[in-house]
């Protein structure tokens, strides 16, 4: 399957997060004050031109949930529209994130998983840190990995 990610539009953002965690999860409080902060990356994967996948990146500082770690960077909102899961696009994400991370200084990644994909993450090299939190209506697990 042919893709390009690339920072998008806030548009194709909100129609991606709007699908899957308003939608599909039910979450109510998706977007945030930071979403419009120049500092914060919105990742858009696309397919055929149409948004597919979605995740924001952006450095630590602009996240108030968590102490701040010198060199973090945040990824954040990771979502794939339900059609085109299971085809590695999420990991074509994560590797976008880390890279572009890296790209901008940041010598470490954080994320707020939710718990039933913490054994993904941990996969990828993500080790959880901290309380095990409620985020809306699911159990979150901050996780951290070093980019060097």
């Amino acid at each position: 399957m042919d893709y390009e990610i690339k920072i998008g539009s806030k548009e194709d953002a909100k129609y991606v997060r709007t699908k899957v965690y308003i939608e599909e999860m039910g979450f109510r409080m998706e977007f945030e004050q930071k979403d419009d902060d120049d500092r914060m990356n919105h990742v858009v994967l696309y397919i055929d031109g149409k948004p597919a996948g979605y995740e924001r990146v952006f450095p630590i500082e602009l996240e108030h949930k968590v102490e701040p770690i010198p060199g973090a960077w945040v990824l954040g909102r990771l979502a794939v529209l339900p059609k085109y899961r299971k085809q590695g696009l999420a990991d074509a994400l994560i590797t976008y994130a880390e890279d572009f991370a890296r790209e901008n200084g940041g010598t470490a990644m954080v994320l707020h998983a939710q718990q039933e994909l913490v054994p993904y993450f941990k996969a990828k090299g993500y080790e959880p840190f901290g309380p095990v939190k409620f985020d809306e209506h699911l159990l979150h697990q901050w996780m951290k990995k070093d980019l060097a």
